[in-house]
């Protein structure tokens, strides 16, 4: 008995937030979807359910794992952390350094827009950085580096240029 059960812990805990919650592996999640999840594991779960001391032990992990992935899949920040330590992908500070160039830019684009809100400005800025994002995409030697880095900046402008304009 004590083999089986030690099978089931291993392979619950084992697998992912996402797949625990029927979610694809996204950073943007449909929060309902997640809410419906998370009521359906706590009701099946839930220790009160079980009365051999044995069961209420196991089921109180079980509990404490749903809420810790539910809490970990509503927070933007450790979803994406999730996300790239499901995907093996090593986001170390000394990785993450090396694009504060990209993140010191586009503080001075949210800068620039909060003084001045230029819609035409933010659409001046977009197209430099698309034009710039197709040249690097041309020829056989690609700088990943700065691609990354014109991506950052397009997605952002992108996002001033929604927030600013009101057209929408």
């Amino acid at each position: 008995m004590k083999v089986v059960d030690a099978v089931v812990e291993k392979a619950f805990f084992k697998q992912d937030y996402f797949t625990l919650f029927g979610l694809d592996l996204r950073f943007h999640i449909n929060l309902e979807r997640l809410d419906n999840a998370y009521t359906k594991l706590q009701k099946r779960y839930h220790p009160d359910r079980f009365s051999l001391k044995q069961e209420k032990i196991f089921f109180q992990k079980v509990i404490l794992f749903i809420n810790e992935g539910y809490n970990v899949l509503l927070n933007d920040i450790k979803r994406a952390q999730c996300i790239l330590d499901i995907l093996d992908v090593d986001y170390s500070d000394e990785v993450l350094s090396k694009y504060t160039g990209v993140f010191a830019e586009i503080l001075t684009f949210k800068e620039l827009n909060a003084e001045a809100r230029d819609l035409n400005m933010l659409r001046v800025m977009y197209r430099k950085n698309a034009d710039l994002f197709d040249e690097n995409c041309k020829g056989e030697e690609k700088n990943h580096e700065l691609l990354a880095s014109i991506f950052v900046k397009l997605r952002f402008l992108y996002k001033l240029i929604y927030d600013t304009d009101t057209d929408h």
